[in-house]
C-alpha cells in the first residue's frame, strides 16, 4: 500500500465548511459510490467502551443472579411435578398399585383354594393352596368323620 501523505492525513478541502466541502468533493471527484470503511477508535472511544461492557458486564451478572434467584424454587417445584407425573403415568401404565398392607387368608381345604382378604373383609386374591398349606384341621376331619377327641 502506497504511504498516506501529509495533504490525505489532514484531508482535502479542509478550508472549507462542511457544505462547501461536500459540493467540491461531488464536484472534483472521479467517481462516487458506497464503500465499507474503516475507521479506527481513538483513545477515549475505546476508554469509553470498555466503561461499558464493565457496566453492562456487572448488569449482566446481577440479572443473572436475579434469574438464579427465582428459577432456583421454580425448578424444584417443576421437580416435584415431574416425580408426580411419574407416579400418575406408573399407575397407567401398570392399572394398579402396591401397598404393604395387613391381609387376612383364610384357606378353603374342600376347594384347595387359599382366600386373601383386607382389612374391610374384600376378597383381594384367591390362590392354590401350596403343599405345606394342605393339611385337614382337626376340627374340620372330627366334623365329617363324627368322632371327638
Amino acid at each position: 500500500m502506497a504511504k498516506i501523505t501529509e495533504q490525505k492525513k489532514q484531508g482535502m478541502f479542509q478550508e472549507e465548511t462542511p457544505e462547501e466541502r461536500k459540493i467540491s468533493l461531488e464536484s472534483n471527484a472521479y467517481a462516487i459510490e458506497s464503500q465499507l470503511v474503516k475507521r479506527a477508535f481513538n483513545q477515549d472511544q475505546i476508554s469509553t467502551f470498555k466503561d461499558e461492557l464493565s457496566a453492562l458486564s456487572i448488569e449482566m451478572k446481577i440479572k443473572e443472579e436475579q434469574l438464579k434467584a427465582v428459577s432456583s424454587p421454580l425448578k424444584e417445584e417443576i421437580r416435584f411435578i415431574k416425580e408426580q407425573v411419574n407416579e400418575v403415568v406408573v399407575k397407567l401404565k401398570n392399572r394398579y398399585e402396591q401397598n404393604d398392607e395387613t391381609v387376612y387368608l383364610f384357606d378353603k381345604q374342600e376347594d384347595r383354594k387359599m382366600v386373601i382378604c383386607d382389612k374391610d373383609g374384600v376378597i383381594i386374591a384367591e390362590r392354590p393352596l401350596m403343599p405345606h398349606e394342605k393339611q385337614l384341621k382337626t376340627v374340620a376331619l372330627n366334623q365329617k368323620t363324627g368322632t371327638n377327641q
